[in-house]
């Protein structure tokens, strides 16, 4: 995934290195390392541990921050973004308090810092500092979360579990030939709810803690390879058992009507659209726009273009997609708060991806000019001749027109396939009617 700590433990232990101390860093999983420098008093006594992390929770929805969540903006005074208190205030806190106490003088025992990552996840930082033995000897921990100033004393422990269920896959018509792994998970949550009230019965209510719960967070279904908010609930991936087409670059009038049209035609409400229907293909759409955005643009489309919208949209508002599929530079930001129509210019590509998961085509289009879903529907036509027959389409070629036999394809696999024979002007050149 694209989750990473590296660079707040960069900074993290940079600082400490200006301070003389020797801070180890090593990585808990790629791109997350943990980073720990113990700190001398001089003087025979315990040792404390002064705890944080550096990982933080997820920013939500962009556009509902008042300043961009990963911007660090300090305005009066003040510092604004996702885990400014949670906890870079924290972090920050107990690395100016322990050096102070080194600068104040010898203190009893030592002070062990440690700036982990994955605090917010499955606690893979943590852990993995008891495990190594790096948290051996320690006698008493403070754990530097901001509190808003008030102590705390007592503190949960924690049991993660993680449950999978498998299941077979089946034709949605024909399910009784697989299993549906989906009913299992919800007997089981509706089975959680169950044992937390037994827990609360047994155990009661603690006077600090309060009550025992059992919180299911996180269920993840066909995980997508790709990091994207999903309007519907898919694997992005393996979208379509077909060819599968990837449109894009909605939010404008003229994207808006041609997402229009991608419905219409998808639905076979054109003269030779229904072959590639049959042909299986499928469309999947995408902008760098949340997804609450495409529910407004549904509903707009509609009204003005007559088809609905019957194939999922995906989300892409931190520029993730865009830029791994090269629509946008790696320098345009994490974000789609602030910009414009013209900022996206170029996320406007229409891909065409096969069941192997390769690009096939890809076609860029300049704002002022609509796609052409006739050639598009057309060059699908062709790439799937190629894979299920080995022929390729001439210039301008169209459905019905004749084909050219591939050059991999020798004379003998071309008789057993084509016995009337081919037209053959030159050796290399052998052109037959289109197969069915």
């Amino acid at each position: 995934g694209s989750r990473s700590e590296k660079p707040a433990a960069d900074l993290v232990a940079a600082k400490m290195r200006s301070w003389g101390w020797e801070p180890e860093v090593w990585e808990v999983e790629s791109e997350r390392p943990n980073v720990v420098a113990t700190i001398e008093g001089g003087e025979p006594g315990p040792t404390l541990l002064f705890e944080g992390h550096t990982d933080v929770v997820s920013e939500g929805d962009p556009l509902k921050w008042r300043y961009p969540p990963f911007s660090g903006h300090i305005q009066d005074g003040r510092l604004y973004g996702r885990g400014s208190a949670d906890m870079k205030s924290g972090v920050a806190a107990m690395l100016f308090a322990a050096r102070r106490l080194e600068e104040t003088g010898p203190f009893p025992g030592k002070i062990v810092v440690a700036a982990l990552v994955d605090e917010e996840g499955l606690m893979i930082g943590v852990k993995n500092l008891v495990a190594s033995g790096r948290a051996k000897g320690v006698d008493a921990a403070i754990i530097c979360e901001p509190e808003a100033g008030e102590v705390c004393i007592a503190q949960k422990g924690a049991l993660r579990v993680k449950i999978t269920s498998w299941g077979r896959m089946a034709h949605g018509a024909m399910p009784q030939h697989g299993f549906n792994p989906i009913p299992p998970l919800i007997q089981f949550l509706g089975r959680t709810a169950e044992i937390q009230a037994e827990l609360q019965r047994s155990n009661g209510e603690h006077r600090f803690l309060g009550w025992d719960y059992i919180t299911p967070t996180v269920l993840v279904a066909n995980r997508a390879n790709i990091a994207a908010d999903a309007g519907y609930g898919i694997d992005a991936y393996n979208w379509g058992n077909g060819d599968v087409t990837v449109n894009d670059g909605a939010g404008t009038t003229i994207a808006a009507a041609q997402i229009g049209i991608g419905a219409f035609a998808l639905s076979g409400g054109a003269g030779n659209v229904a072959v590639t229907v049959d042909a299986n293909a499928k469309i999947i759409g995408i902008s760098v726009d949340p997804v609450s955005d495409h529910e407004k643009w549904k509903a707009d489309i509609e009204e003005t273009q007559g088809n609905k919208v019957n194939y999922p949209m995906i989300g892409d508002p931190q520029l993730k997609v865009a830029k791994l599929y090269g629509m946008l530079p790696a320098e345009a930001g994490e974000s789609c708060a602030g910009r414009t129509a013209a900022d996206n210019a170029t996320v406007r590509t229409v891909f065409v991806i096969g069941p192997d998961k390769k690009i096939k085509l890809q076609l860029s289009y300049p704002m002022s000019t609509g796609r052409n879903f006739d050639e598009i529907l057309r060059v699908i036509d062709s790439l799937q001749l190629t894979a299920k027959h080995k022929v390729a389409t001439p210039a301008n070629w169209k459905p019905g027109d004749d084909v050219i036999i591939l050059p991999a394809v020798s004379n003998d696999e071309a008789k057993q396939k084509y016995p009337e024979g081919w037209k053959s002007p030159k050796p290399y050149l052998r052109i037959v009617k289109q197969p069915k």
